[in-house]
């Protein structure tokens, strides 16, 4: 099991692209697109509730989503349940990476 989990994490960092990564980390949280999103592992997923749901499958492969509202995003995770506000593309770019 820990032998996966690390697996996952050496094929995780092999495939981060760095410059992509600073480039994501200069813009404010409003500026990034969904194709900056994209490019670090997190994609818009339809939902009937939230015009702007993002997810992403963490190293424990556990999805992640994250609600845009307003100029921040908002951290779920089960049933959608609001865990904490996302306020600056540092802390998205934490959450997502560690």
């Amino acid at each position: 099991m820990k032998a996966d989990y690390e697996e996952r994490a050496a094929e995780h960092m092999d495939q981060l692209d760095f410059e992509k990564l600073a480039c994501i980390k200069s813009k404010q949280l409003n500026e990034l697109t969904d194709e900056d999103l994209e490019s670090i592992g997190i994609y818009r997923t339809p939902h009937e509730e939230f015009e702007y749901l993002y997810s992403y499958c963490d190293l424990d492969l556990v999805k992640v989503y994250f609600t845009k509202s307003g100029d921040k995003y908002e951290l779920r995770r089960w049933k959608l349940q609001k865990e904490k506000d996302v306020t600056s593309t540092t802390e998205l770019l934490e959450e997502m990476l560690f």
